[in-house]
């Protein structure tokens, strides 16, 4: 019996030991992926980036709205040109009304039907001064002059933009505490070993207005309504709630520095302050929230402030 007892007693603590060395990684751990592999740009150039993208896309929508003026003013003289045509067509069958007329007067001049004569003549000058005020509103119907679009070279502004990504993309040694997150080096999806990532992390086209350049501080995994939504490491709810743009989400802290991001949730399973162990149960996908064409996960990871691209995690 005793013996039974140590072999199941030995069982359990190789079990153990087995999980500790397995799943003991730390923030160093994260930070050495990411410095491998990746840039973390600093605070400074990330809001030099987001300036950059911001007038572009200023740029971007003073063009549509030249592109939508200049549109109207063509629908306008279009509109027009086909009431000038109408006018003309008018006029045209006036004149010919009229110059009928002229033509009985010329005929009948002296004949003694002097009635007649008055009336062909007042019918002439009715058609002659209705073709004249017809032309007369035709020719006053004007339409605004064209404005000259931006003179910008659109694929150089985009270089320009993609150029400075890179540059701000050299791997930097990051200081930052240690705390044990678990799995770091063969880490799991939020949603399981199998996913598809629609969107990437960086800069992209938006894909609500579909008009615009975005950087995108995370990735989207494709999954339906309602599919499990797990923590990415060991840590501490640092707040579930909603806003317009994200909807339902979690945001969780991985010790000093390192902070998770899960959005457009169905359902929160986790409330503020909690703890909560990797590949734990937090939610459940959706599409709530303004920003989403779709169901989907966004998933968004920072270090020390800085997103960085969770791809780079989770393809390893």
């Amino acid at each position: 019996m005793r013996k039974i007892l140590l072999t199941v007693l030995f069982l359990i603590l190789s079990s153990f030991t087995v999980y500790a060395e397995e799943y003991s990684d730390t923030t160093s751990d994260l930070l050495s992926v990411y410095n491998k592999t990746s840039k973390i740009p600093s605070r400074e150039e990330m809001n030099e980036f987001s300036k950059m993208l911001t007038e572009y896309n200023n740029l971007v929508d003073k063009q549509k709205k030249i592109e939508r003026y200049n549109e109207s003013v063509q629908t306008a003289d279009e509109y027009r040109l086909e009431l000038l045509q109408q006018a003309q067509s008018q006029v045209s069958e006036y004149l010919f009304e009229s110059q009928k007329c002229a033509d009985y007067i010329s005929l009948n001049i002296y004949t003694e039907d002097i009635n007649s004569l008055i009336a062909k003549d007042s019918e002439y000058k009715l058609l002659q001064r209705s073709s004249n005020e017809i032309l007369s509103v035709a020719n006053s119907y004007s339409v605004p002059v064209r404005i000259a679009g931006i003179n910008v070279n659109w694929q150089e502004e985009q270089d320009k933009l993609e150029a400075y990504e890179r540059d701000i993309t050299t791997a930097r040694q990051i200081t930052i505490g240690e705390y044990v997150l678990g799995d770091v080096y063969t880490c799991k999806s939020p949603i399981g070993d199998v996913f598809s990532i629609t969107s990437n992390w960086g800069s992209r086209i938006d894909p609500i207005t579909k008009s615009t350049i975005q950087y995108h501080t995370g990735v989207d995994i494709a999954c339906d309504i309602g599919t499990n939504v797990y923590s990415l490491f060991n840590g501490e709810v640092l707040e579930a709630g909603d806003n317009w743009a994200m909807g339902n989400y979690v945001r969780i802290k991985h010790g000093d520095g390192v902070i998770s991001l899960y959005g457009h949730l169905s359902e929160v399973l986790v409330q503020t302050g909690q703890m909560v162990s990797q590949y734990q149960l937090i939610g459940k996908s959706g599409e709530s929230g303004q920003r989403t064409n779709g169901p989907y996960l966004h998933l968004a990871l920072f270090i020390n402030g800085q997103s960085v691209d969770p791809a780079i995690l989770l393809k390893r």
